[in-house]
């Protein structure tokens, strides 16, 4: 009989019950999904970054912990007492009882030597403790902020809210407190605010500690896709960078917004909303989880009662799983079109493929100015976002500061980008030849290693070439970037920052 301890650390993700999973799925049209792989381990979490952790126990319970990539191969052999996912490239892991970081590759970059660390890297900031006192070390290990402090929190735009004599304030990566602790409660600054609590109410303070939203709510949640979860007299909405109400606080509880979408839940009914209040999926289900990869797991009941649960897309269109049962499964979120459940049953785990989503799209002209000087270039439009092929964008910033060079490994699904790398064009760069012809558009699996750091972004393939959300790629790539849909035009200017990354942000706490 296996025998389960809780080697992960990594327990972030809310973990849910699925239904049983044949070991082939079809779709609401009865079309044959591909075949789950099976994961002979004790253990597995979701993927991030490409990687999943494993464990497997002996009959004492100790574990031994290593790495599978999305296609279930081993990539790096179980040798470790505990590890969590990666985020920046790097795994927190344990040998000996002591905690250190390795790269994708496998490599210790960091030796074993902290008592404990924080789950999540953010900033290249990374929590460690020594001695029951936290502090920070960077990417190399080096210590930047020495450990000093009882409690400390991932750095979000440059800050991090930490806790002193019983208040938060927020140092910068030097440790000097830009706002001195005087908080009974915060979060990470996201979107250039930050939730903040005074006098037993919530507030939004900015970089120069000025109230931009009063202290008026009994709580409220960090900036995700350009609005903030707040709630007033025990019910829940969204607002705007300027506190205006943009979804009526009129729910039970909201979730962030994930993936374009965010949870909401009346009278005990979970449904979706979009980012304009519009209910897209109305409160039905008794439980969900947040978007992932434009799925989300969900569960309700079938006509006898008993518990049927699966993921469902953002048309509301049950994709996988939905087998009644009353076995509980346990399912996370998808990457890169893979997720991994498993069988509450028998405590088997498999590797979910994500059925790839076709649409009619029609490539349309733009004119591009980069850096003043006008283009041409086919897009296509999607949900209020501009699609731009890769190899589009790499020509249009071949002379700038922003050129990069394309690598592309088939068999990982891996497109190698290396910044600032003059671009080799190949053929077909900025074609006119699809302009105004409807085409298909096929959910793409493809990720993306921009100078060795893994990014998870939508993207589509057409006639064989892949297509990303360019106000992504300006956000990786760091470039302002303005897009005028109505009058068809895009102006890229390298030499500035991308201010706005609202469509990028993956909000988790």
């Amino acid at each position: 009989m296996k025998k389960k301890s809780r080697a992960f650390i990594i327990v972030l993700i809310i973990v849910c019950c699925v239904a049983p999973i044949a070991s082939a799925q079809r779709n609401d049209k009865g079309e044959s999904a591909n075949e789950n792989k099976y994961l002979p381990y004790d253990d597995v979490m979701y993927f991030s970054e490409g990687l999943a952790t494993f464990c497997n126990y002996d009959d004492e319970e100790k574990s031994v912990c290593g790495f599978i990539d999305k296609n279930g191969k081993v990539h790096i052999p179980a040798q470790y007492e505990s590890a969590t996912n990666f985020y920046e490239g790097l795994s927190g892991v344990s040998v000996n009882g002591k905690w250190g970081f390795i790269d994708r590759q496998g490599q210790m970059v960091i030796q074993p030597q902290y008592d404990d660390i924080a789950i999540r890297i953010r900033d290249g900031m990374i929590q460690v403790m020594k001695n029951d006192k936290w502090g920070y070390i960077d990417k190399t290990g080096k210590e930047v902020i020495a450990l000093q402090y009882d409690e400390i929190n991932i750095f979000g735009e440059g800050l991090a809210h930490v806790l002193k004599n019983g208040k938060y304030g927020y140092l910068n990566k030097t440790g000097e407190f830009l706002i001195q602790p005087q908080y009974a409660a915060a979060f990470p600054f996201t979107e250039e605010l930050a939730a903040v609590s005074l006098n037993e109410k919530w507030g939004y303070v900015n970089k120069k500690n000025q109230v931009v939203i009063p202290y008026r709510y009994d709580y409220a949640y960090p900036f995700t896709y350009g609005l903030a979860a707040v709630q007033l007299d025990e019910k829940w909405g969204f607002i705007d960078h300027n506190g205006n109400e943009v979804v009526p606080i009129q729910y039970d509880f909201v979730s962030e917004f994930n993936d374009g979408l965010a949870g909401v839940e009346r009278v005990g009914l979970h449904g979706f909303i979009d980012r304009n209040g519009n209910e897209v999926i109305k409160p039905q289900y008794e439980y969900v989880s947040d978007f992932s990869d434009g799925l989300a797991f969900v569960k309700t009941r079938d006509e006898y009662g008993l518990p049927i649960q699966g993921y469902i897309n953002k048309k509301n269109q049950r994709v996988i799983g939905f087998t009644s049962g009353e076995w509980e499964f346990n399912g996370g979120p998808f990457e890169n079109g893979k997720g991994v459940v498993s069988d509450g049953g028998d405590g088997t785990y498999y590797i979910v493929d994500k059925p790839q989503e076709k649409m009619n799209v029609q490539p349309i002209a733009f004119r591009v100015m980069v850096d003043g000087e006008q283009l041409q270039v086919q897009v296509f439009e999607m949900d209020g976002s501009i699609f731009i092929k890769l190899r589009d964008l790499a020509m249009l910033l071949n002379n700038t500061d922003k050129s990069f060079k394309v690598e592309y490994n088939n068999e990982a699904e891996i497109i190698y980008m290396t910044t600032p790398k003059k671009y080799t064009p190949v053929s077909g760069e900025l074609a006119t030849s699809l302009f105004n012809k409807e085409i298909s558009a096929i959910e793409s699996n493809v990720a993306l290693e921009i100078n060795g750091d893994y990014m998870t972004m939508d993207a589509y393939t057409v006639q064989g070439n892949n297509y990303f959300r360019l106000t992504d790629m300006a956000y990786a790539l760091n470039f302002g970037i303005n897009e005028d849909l109505t009058g068809r035009s895009i102006n890229i200017d390298t030499s500035s920052e991308f201010l706005s990354h609202m469509s990028y942000i993956r909000s988790s706490w």
